[in-house]
């Protein structure tokens, strides 16, 4: 029935929280995905760029890796650093890479074969359409660390992205 043995046992509503007005405490949006190190904006700090994740698209097909996407990925704490070609990958050094395809699976292996000479720590999650199991195989072949179906969700690549960032360790 002590005070003190209650408050010692029972955690604060809001534990560690920083006092202050709601406008202090709240977090800082940084306007959701950027495109890493230029002269207009910041580089990825090492702390960011152990979640940050490229995205390069050979498509822009219905279905593949959006807008929607890329806030629901942003949301989960992902980091997306636009890449225009192939070659930004290595000078990026980031730990994985979305390929968005489409049904460009031909042009997604050889960009697959590029970066295992350009990139080679680099991890390479495709997103294509029109996948069998050949053609997914083909692309694991090349080089993928996984392959997700079109439609492409942001909850389910999320959770190929912790996967493939998981393995990496």
């Amino acid at each position: 029935m002590s005070t003190e043995v209650t408050e010692a046992r029972l955690p604060t509503r809001k534990g560690d929280e920083p006092l202050g007005d709601r406008e202090s405490r709240a977090p800082k949006w940084e306007g959701g995905a950027h495109t890493g190190a230029d002269a207009d904006g910041p580089t990825l700090s090492a702390r960011t760029r152990t979640r940050a994740v490229g995205l390069l698209r050979l498509a822009q097909d219905a279905g593949g890796v959006g807008s929607e996407c890329e806030t629901g990925l942003s949301a989960q704490k992902l980091e997306i650093v636009h890449l225009a070609k192939s070659a930004d990958v290595a000078a990026q050094a980031l730990p994985v890479v979305v390929l968005d395809a489409g049904t460009r699976i031909d042009e997604a292996r050889a960009v697959l074969l590029d970066l295992k000479k350009t990139a080679p720590g680099c991890r390479v999650l495709v997103c294509a359409a029109g996948l069998d199991t050949d053609r997914m195989n083909e692309l694991v072949g090349a080089g993928a660390s996984d392959v997700a179906r079109y439609p492409v969700t942001a909850d389910a690549l999320a959770r190929k992205l912790d996967r493939v960032l998981r393995r990496g360790r």
